[in-house]
């Protein structure tokens, strides 16, 4: 999904808009092991997209949460070098500027 950067992301980059994959939505308890599986609920979400390189290094861990109403979890794709709700937090819906689609990729 596409949103306005965070505050604290603005404050150092001169980046408006953020593209990040939702990985929790309002509602859901959300975490991941260190080795970058992601629960959702207690259930580890498919995570196909994600490349070898990161998931030999998947970053910091989510530390277990529950995501607040009217609010995203998001995450990068590239874990261990993404600014995302594991620095940031759960994102407002209302910082959603779009979604992203792709079209004759493949």
């Amino acid at each position: 999904m596409v949103f306005t950067a965070p505050s604290i992301v603005a404050e150092v980059s001169p980046v408006q808009d953020i593209i990040k994959r939702v990985i929790g939505l309002p509602g859901e308890r959300i975490s991941s092991s260190s080795t970058g599986q992601v629960l959702v609920n207690g259930q580890p979400i498919a995570q196909p997209w994600l490349s070898g390189a990161t998931r030999q290094d998947p970053g910091p861990p989510i530390t277990t949460l529950s995501i607040p109403a009217g609010r995203y979890y998001v995450m990068g794709d590239n874990r261990a070098n993404s600014e995302d709700s594991r620095f940031f937090g759960a994102i407002p819906g209302s910082s959603i500027v779009g979604r992203v689609m792709l079209d004759g990729c493949g």
